[in-house]
């Protein structure tokens, strides 16, 4: 939560003024607030649900919002899968001082109120969310330059998309967030 703030403070914006357990979100402030979404569908059943809505409003929807689901065969681990691709995690296969994650960073219009904005900061692990944030923080121009712009096409810089980063952590912190996929939302809502 902290480089989450950190990236709002950075943008010289008013950091989220209120937290809220996923256990404890009332339906009304899921309609009336923007909201940040922090960890995977395994961890934060928000998450899953705000995926599961935003995934069946369409296909484009289906297609292009990434989730996570069981690594068949592997008990306990997740993946993350999207646009036709699997993303596991190596760090369940790593013992350390290394480790790398997969994260997801969806920034996309609330689900249950779409004149508001959600965004998702989800790794398949611990390591993969404090990633991304930290991209956010850190690394957010990478981000932004690979977010289209474009009158004829309906995207905007500031607009909607779904992106997949690669998380590198080595000792005790994070020396490294990479993308891997950025995708435009702004113009998914209808197919």
């Amino acid at each position: 939560m902290n480089n989450i703030i950190s990236a709002y403070l950075r943008v010289e914006k008013h950091p989220p003024d209120r937290l809220r357990d996923h256990d404890h979100l009332p339906d009304a402030e899921r309609k009336n607030n923007n909201l940040i979404l922090i960890c995977s569908s395994k961890s934060n059943r928000v998450t899953k649900e705000a995926i599961d809505i935003l995934r069946a409003k369409n296909r484009r929807l289906a297609d292009l919002v990434p989730y996570f689901e069981d690594v068949p065969g592997k008990p306990g681990q997740i993946q993350i899968k999207w646009n036709k691709g699997v993303f596991p995690s190596e760090s369940y296969d790593q013992s350390g001082p290394r480790l790398n994650d997969m994260a997801v960073i969806v920034k996309v219009r609330n689900p249950w109120a779409e004149q508001h904005t959600l965004l998702i900061v989800a790794g398949i692990r611990g390591v993969g969310t404090w990633g991304a944030a930290e991209m956010l923080k850190k690394w957010w121009k990478e981000l932004y330059d690979s977010k289209d712009s474009s009158r004829n096409r309906r995207t905007r810089k500031q607009g909607d998309f779904a992106a997949i980063v690669s998380i590198h952590y080595e000792d005790h912190d994070i020396k490294g967030a990479s993308l891997c996929q950025l995708v435009d939302l702004d113009n998914a809502y209808s197919d």
